[in-house]
């Protein structure tokens, strides 16, 4: 742990932080399994990239919510932990139309577990003993199990899956582009911003859990070497949404630009 998450006292957005003079050190271990295959189709010359990943970690810390009078966040070991996934990209660059292109996309999944987890039957009624243990902690802070019927054991501030895509096109002096992003419902966080710390943010949350799409334009033309005017459009959708819980993310937005190197 860090100076501060053992041994500070401070405020941060007008939240008291306190140390936790009980920190123990996170250890863990990560494996990674890959595959870079470079390929040709009619003219269209790229990589094809596969990997799965396994992390594992012991005693991980998160700062949590400690429920005092007053409240304050706290960084603390919330046990072992595991996260596994795969990831598959491809890159390359050919010509469409007799037009240069470039194209990056690319798929990510992950499985992110706490090891220390209860099943729903024990959450219902808990005994005293049961109430110390850290699976129990775990879930109580998991804003995903409230209702208790959803309780689904993923950590928190994760998304499962995430999509990216970018191509571009280039004919002359003038070049065009569109980027996708695709993030999955982020499931999990704490259920103390959903509970308390932030109004409203359940309801949130419960009308926007299908995931984002953000689509995004862009077209800029090089007037010289070294003039590049550019014109952006970011959010093009207009899409409503928060990629982290209790920010709203920028409407659709135009940008122009101008770049003169000298």
């Amino acid at each position: 742990p860090t100076i501060a998450e053992k041994f500070i006292f401070t405020v941060f957005g007008g939240t008291p932080i306190r140390p936790n003079f009980d920190l123990k050190s996170e250890t863990g271990w990560t494996a990674e399994l890959g595959l870079r295959q470079g390929f040709a189709v009619d003219g269209f010359n790229g990589f094809l990239d596969l990997a799965a990943f396994w992390s594992e970690y012991q005693d991980m810390m998160e700062f949590n919510v400690v429920l005092a009078l007053p409240l304050y966040f706290q960084s603390q070991n919330v046990g072992d932990t595991r996260i596994r996934g795969i990831e598959a990209s491809i890159t390359g660059r050919g010509k469409i139309f007799g037009a240069d292109f470039n194209i990056l996309a690319g798929y990510t999944f992950i499985d992110p577990q706490f090891k220390d987890w209860p099943s729903i039957d024990s959450m219902k009624n808990p005994s005293p003993a049961f109430k110390q243990t850290q699976a129990y902690k775990n879930a109580l802070n998991s804003s995903i199990c409230n209702p208790l019927e959803n309780c689904e054991n993923i950590l928190k501030y994760r998304f499962k899956h995430s999509v990216k895509l970018d191509f571009e096109t280039t004919i002359r002096s003038f070049s065009l582009g569109v980027s996708c992003n695709y993030n999955s419902f982020m499931k999990n966080i704490d259920e103390i911003f959903e509970a308390v710390i932030v109004p409203g943010l359940r309801e949130f949350r419960a009308k926007h859990n299908k995931g984002d799409v953000i689509l995004g334009f862009r077209a800029a033309w090089h007037l010289t070497e070294n003039l590049k005017g550019s014109f952006l459009i970011d959010n093009a959708l207009n899409r409503e949404y928060s990629a982290r819980p209790g920010k709203v993310e920028n409407p659709r937005n135009y940008t122009l630009r101008v770049d003169y190197r000298f």
